[in-house]
């Protein structure tokens, strides 16, 4: 988990509202979750806010990392406390799968949107499909979820990687179409990769649609046995 010094104070670019963005201090790389879908929680990336919306215009707000630092929230003097008024400023949350099929449908060049579609895939995925935490989503988020895999399905990398086979693999599996995935996986012959396709084929033999952690890259406190 970051250890987290004083947060700054930031405004947002759109109406000015004032939030506060973390600043970290250090950052433990051992623990992580390598997720099926090829997202990984635990990096460094989950702590940092890029994206997010701001909840009083209710504005995506990009490069957060970016804005300007108002000033900095220390711990108030006691004679701040007795005649000044608190600054209870909100933090801004990390994007949730709204803003990320925002951006998706916002961007003009292909491969901006295949990225945004990626980062909305994942935060789906994350959000209702987790082995042991599945979560029914609404209709218009089970509709931009096809929408965005559907677009990253069209798109393919060239030269093809395994990371985009095994992405793409993973989307016809949790789609229920466990031919298809099982077929994809095949095609992967990167021994760098061995274990994923071991895991992907036997999931898609036991008809499993969940969002699952990959064995052997997880940590001891988060082991996750195929399923």
């Amino acid at each position: 988990m970051p250890k987290y010094a004083e947060p700054d104070i930031i405004a947002c670019p759109h109406c000015k509202q004032r939030f506060l963005r973390h600043v970290i201090m250090s950052f433990d790389p051992s623990w992580r979750v390598a997720y099926s879908d090829g997202g990984v929680m635990g990096v460094l990336a989950d702590a940092v806010i890029t994206e997010s919306r701001c909840t009083h215009c209710q504005t995506v707000i990009e490069n957060v990392s970016d804005l300007t630092v108002i000033d900095i929230k220390s711990t108030r003097p006691f004679w701040k406390k007795w005649f000044a008024a608190a600054d209870n400023y909100l933090y801004l949350t990390q994007a949730s799968f709204d803003v990320y099929v925002e951006l998706f449908e916002r961007a003009d060049v292909i491969d901006e949107k295949c990225n945004w579609a990626v980062h909305a895939y994942r935060q789906f995925n994350r959000s209702y499909l987790v082995y042991g935490n599945e979560r029914l989503p609404s209709e218009n988020d089970k509709q931009c979820y096809r929408k965005t895999s559907d677009f990253i399905l069209a798109h393919p990398i060239a030269p093809p990687i395994a990371e985009y086979t095994l992405l793409c693999a993973d989307i016809y599996r949790l789609r229920s179409e466990f031919s298809v995935s099982k077929k994809m996986y095949s095609t992967v012959v990167d021994e760098n990769f061995s274990h994923i396709v071991e895991q992907g084929k036997h999931w898609c033999d036991t008809s499993n649609t969940s969002l699952m952690a990959i064995k052997n890259i997880t940590n001891e406190h988060h082991r996750n046995e195929v399923n």
